[in-house]
This record gives structure tokens, C-alpha cells and sequence, in this order.
């Protein structure tokens, strides 16, 4: 009896340690043998599960032994977590499951450019993040938020500083909204814009819409402080600004090349030959240097300009209507000259 005792323990303690050292080899392979077979980013969509996790791993060849990856993802208790995931390569099943279950994101990028209407931002605002347009509409759009930051549907354009920012691929349309928001707060605290807003009796949102206009005026910087200065001088002397692409925004038809009398009485309160003062809001996402052109406007007397017609796309500037229609003529001289008919 005693022998048939010693030989049950004996075989119980080498199964005992057969185990532990099956494990031990599991847990050393857990934690120390690669099991990432490449680098690559992996997106998780917001609506995910661990299966989706899985799957995107295996069917983006990151990791080939589903058997481990499943054990791993048990153990570690990896959980789910959206977003946009950079994986390296030779990374064990641990240090992969610690860094998904530990949410560090690669963050993504907004590239916002020039844009003619807020649905045209909106697309390229999101063109590199999950979300999509219209959710990203919505949030910028939604007017207890409007009310709380004293925006409007036709001034939320304002809020759009062009530039790149970093986001998180998985961030919602409220975050990324937020987002962009403090960070043209952020613009205007710089260089003493602020400042210079103040000093000019107007807000920063006439400043981006005023600046819209100049854009849609003129790419060429080094004279956009002349053409700001232009309607500074109107708006100071109460006279309408009589900006052509505020009435072709307002029409809504931007394949119009050139304006005509039937386009200056369409009724908009976008049309600035009818109405004085500013319109409602931007009629484009202004560049940096339009709103610093506003900001550090030329200082002279001209209330008039008309392109050159010379392809350079720049202006000649009057101070009085006679000078104005020599300029034009000057315009339509050169448009001859040129072969080209309006």
C-alpha cells in the first residue's frame, strides 16, 4: 500500500511539474517570443469587437498563430478599443496586448485647405479620420454649442484656420470640432491679432469674413493688404462694398466666370451690391495671409479696383469713380489686346 502511494505521488509530482513547465513555456512565450510578423497600422472602428480585432490583425498579416493571439487576448484581458494602432514588428503577444488594451493611438491628420462652403470643409476635414462628413456637419452645426461659443450657422466657417492637425482617427464630432475651435482661439491670441481686431471696431468673425473676401479677391499676397485696405475704406465711409464673389456665394453657382447685371440683382443678403456692410458670414475658408492682410491693412485712399486683365492676376486701384473708369478701360484695352472677348 505504502509503495502504491509513494508511486501515485511520484507520478502526480512529475505531472505536477510537466504542467508547470508547460506553462512556464506558454508564459515565456507569452512574453517573450515574437509574434508580430510585420509593421503596419491597424484602424478599429468605434462599432467594433474582439472578433474585429482578430480578424484585422490575421487579415493584415501581423500576426500569422491565430492560437496565440486568441490565448493572448484571453490572458491579458486586451478588451476592445477603437482607434488607429501602430504595430511593430517582433513585438511578443504581451507587449501586443499591452499596447492595444493601453489605447495608444497613432494619431491621424485634418489638412484643412481652401474650402467654399462648410460641407466642402467638412469632407476634407475628415478624408484621414473614421468619422465622416455629415456626423462632423452635425456637431459644428448643433446650436446649443453655436449659442455657447456665439457662433452662427453662417459664421461657424470662422472657426477653420488652415493648417494640419493631429487628431485621434477615432475621435468623434464634438472632439474634433472642440478640437479646431481651440485652436483658432488659439490663432487669434498670436501675434497680437486680438489686438489688432479691437483696433479695427470689428469681431474676429467680421475679421475671417472680410478676409473670405479678399481671398476670393486675390490670391496674390503681397497685394491683399491693398485690397483689405480697399474695403476697409468702403465699410468706414458706409459705402457697399460691391464685392463680386459675395454675389456669386450667394447664388450658389461657381462655375459663374464673369457677373453681370442680371447677377446683381439676385436677392441674397449675401450681395453686397445690394446691401451694405458685411454679409452674414465667410464666403470661403480665408488663408492666414487674407485675415492678416485685414488685420495689417495697406493704409491709403483707394475705394476702387479692377483686375489688369494681364493674367497676373493683380489689380490697378483708384481713388475716385473717374479714376475707376479709366482703369477699366485700361481693363478692356488690354482684354483686346489679348484676343479674349467678354
Amino acid at each position: 500500500m505504502a509503495s502504491g502511494t509513494r508511486k501515485f505521488a511520484y507520478v502526480f509530482g512529475v505531472i505536477g511539474m510537466l504542467t508547470a513547465a508547460w506553462i512556464g513555456s506558454r508564459l515565456y512565450s507569452l512574453r517573450m517570443a515574437p509574434l508580430t510578423v510585420k509593421e503596419a497600422v491597424i484602424k478599429l472602428p468605434r462599432n467594433g469587437t474582439e472578433r474585429n480585432l482578430m480578424d484585422t490583425l490575421i487579415n493584415a498579416g501581423i500576426v500569422t498563430d491565430t492560437v496565440k493571439l486568441r490565448e493572448a487576448i484571453e490572458r491579458y484581458a486586451v478588451g476592445y478599443r477603437p482607434g488607429q494602432f501602430e504595430i511593430k514588428k517582433g513585438w511578443s503577444a504581451k507587449k501586443l496586448s499591452d499596447h492595444l488594451r493601453a489605447g495608444a493611438q497613432k494619431e491621424a491628420r485634418i489638412v484643412l485647405t481652401h474650402g467654399r462652403q462648410l460641407q466642402n470643409i467638412a469632407v476634407k476635414a475628415t478624408r484621414f479620420i473614421e468619422l465622416d462628413s455629415a456626423a462632423f456637419m452635425a456637431s459644428v452645426l448643433d446650436s446649443t454649442w453655436l449659442d455657447s461659443v456665439g457662433l452662427t450657422p453662417q459664421t461657424a466657417m470662422s472657426m477653420f484656420i488652415p493648417n494640419t492637425y493631429n487628431v485621434y482617427w477615432s475621435a468623434s464630432g464634438d472632439e474634433v470640432r472642440d478640437r479646431l475651435y481651440k485652436e483658432s482661439k488659439r490663432f487669434w491670441a498670436k501675434g497680437n491679432r486680438q489686438a489688432k481686431v479691437d483696433s479695427l471696431g470689428l469681431t474676429t468673425q467680421e475679421i475671417y469674413t472680410l478676409a473670405s473676401i479678399v481671398e476670393s479677391e486675390s490670391k496674390n499676397a503681397p497685394e491683399q493688404p491693398t485690397i483689405a485696405g480697399v474695403y476697409l475704406n468702403r465699410l468706414r465711409l458706409g459705402i457697399k462694398l460691391d464685392a463680386d464673389p459675395t454675389v456669386i456665394f450667394g447664388i450658389g453657382d461657381f462655375g459663374i466666370r464673369r457677373v453681370l447685371f442680371k447677377h446683381l440683382e439676385y436677392d441674397s443678403p449675401y450681395n453686397t451690391y445690394l446691401y451694405a456692410g458685411l454679409p452674414p458670414g465667410p464666403i470661403s475658408m480665408a488663408s492666414i495671409s487674407s485675415i492678416d492682410a485685414v488685420l495689417n491693412p495697406e493704409q491709403h485712399e483707394y475705394l476702387f479696383f479692377v483686375t489688369k486683365g494681364d493674367g497676373t492676376g493683380t489689380h490697378m486701384f483708384a481713388k475716385n469713380m473717374s479714376g475707376h473708369s479709366k482703369n477699366i478701360r485700361t481693363f478692356q484695352q488690354t482684354l483686346r489686346r489679348r484676343g479674349i472677348r467678354r
